[in-house]
């Protein structure tokens, strides 16, 4: 309880200066949750996840202190574990293990009167679009039976892509969309209720923006797009882009896309006039990817050097390996460093994009994770795309 006391005191004390730094930096509004007089706390907050700031945002709309369920990876890093302890308190989750303890402190926390805050995705937005959502989030909701209050965090995307760098300053909005009583869902099955939450969750970023006639101005908008985007819809080649200020260019073909304050990109060549959107970029991506890993079962998928590779346990301790080269085909991710060979089977891994581009590949099969670093323009979510893929059709 002491703990909670402090973390209350900090985050009355500190919140009146957040919110000036999000509206100063971010042209940042937090709606005030103002409750009905019927409807009674603790809460349960889901929020669609844009930035590693979304914690503090998302509080901005609220009196009380909330509680957030964070992966347990933050604590690793030892600068946002600091802040995070100090401002708001997470309940930690182990990323690939069902984790009972995260159940009993989220349970410990509602019964002494304390919110929880959960952001379903369990990873910030690539691309303004949702990312893939675990029904056991919807099982949670039915176990804890509380007030279910749908946060909706808009602009946040084209404010700050996760893949760019620097703040390209428009505005933004959080504020709860709905609240979903106990009554509600009560004797809806948990397929029903993870629909209504992605339904309330999703947001539209162009939409927000042109609803708001705001232009989200940077210096370098396209700079590192292709730390997210690794397939050029001219040529179809995959990793060949580079970004430079505001234009993505392809090195295997010339063809240029230009990225404006709307987050829309447009050919370079004035004759050319289609333009396309991020999010239809992502959508070409992946379907190339698939098409390309159907048509070539055997051969390299993706390869690159100078990855420093960690080994981590519980995502509290990692231990340096050494330095060296990982390698993805559709039969097995090989990692070749100067004192270890690590040859693993892709139908024993998990891969998912930490932060911007740190890349995280886990065996389910020994129960070992590895941490990957790279320069920031090296692609991390192509690992990731390709071994989701590869593993959901072997699965049907």
């Amino acid at each position: 309880m002491r703990k909670r006391i402090r973390h209350t005191v900090t985050y009355a004390v500190l919140r009146p200066f957040f919110r000036l730094y999000m509206k100063l930096r971010y042209n940042h509004t937090a709606v005030r949750f103002r409750p009905p007089k019927d409807l009674k706390g603790p809460y349960l907050v889901l929020s669609n996840h844009v930035m590693d700031i979304d914690p503090f945002t998302v509080g901005l709309s609220f009196r009380e202190p909330i509680f957030y369920v964070a992966s347990d990876m933050i604590f690793s890093v030892k600068f946002w574990a600091f802040f995070m302890k100090l401002l708001v308190m997470p309940i930690p989750k182990t990323k690939y293990r069902a984790d009972l303890a995260t159940i009993r402190d989220i349970r410990s926390v509602v019964k002494s009167g304390g919110s929880i805050g959960i952001f379903p995705e369990g990873n910030a937005t690539f691309t303004g679009d949702l990312m893939p959502m675990p029904e056991a989030i919807a099982k949670l909701v039915k176990l804890l039976k509380l007030p279910v209050l749908l946060y909706n965090i808009e602009g946040g995307h084209l404010s700050n892509p996760r893949w760019g760098r620097g703040v390209r300053k428009g505005y933004m909005k959080g504020s709860v969309k709905r609240i979903l009583r106990y009554e509600d869902y009560k004797d809806l099955s948990p397929a029903d209720i993870l629909t209504e939450i992605k339904t309330e969750l999703a947001v539209d970023d162009l939409a927000f923006a042109e609803e708001h006639a705001t232009l989200y101005k940077g210096t370098a908008p396209a700079e590192y797009f292709e730390s997210t985007y690794f397939f050029c819809p001219a040529c179809r080649a995959f990793d060949t882009l580079h970004s430079e200020k505001d234009a993505v260019h392809c090195t295997s073909c010339g063809f240029t896309y230009v990225i404006d304050g709307w987050g829309r990109l447009h050919p370079a060549e004035e004759e050319e006039e289609t333009t396309i959107t991020s999010r239809t970029w992502y959508a070409m991506q992946k379907r190339a990817l698939a098409e390309h890993i159907d048509t070539h079962p055997e051969g390299v998928l993706f390869q690159d050097e100078g990855e420093r590779v960690l080994d981590v346990v519980r995502s509290t301790k990692k231990t340096l390996l050494g330095e060296g080269v990982i390698t993805l085909s559709p039969s097995r991710f090989e990692v070749k460093m100067d004192k270890e060979h690590i040859v693993w089977p892709v139908k024993h891994l998990d891969a998912a994009v930490q932060q911007r581009n740190k890349l995280i590949i886990h065996n389910r099969d020994e129960e070992r994770t590895l941490y990957f670093l790279n320069n920031p323009r090296r692609n991390a979510l192509k690992y990731v795309l390709a071994i989701e893929y590869m593993n959901r059709e072997r699965k049907t």
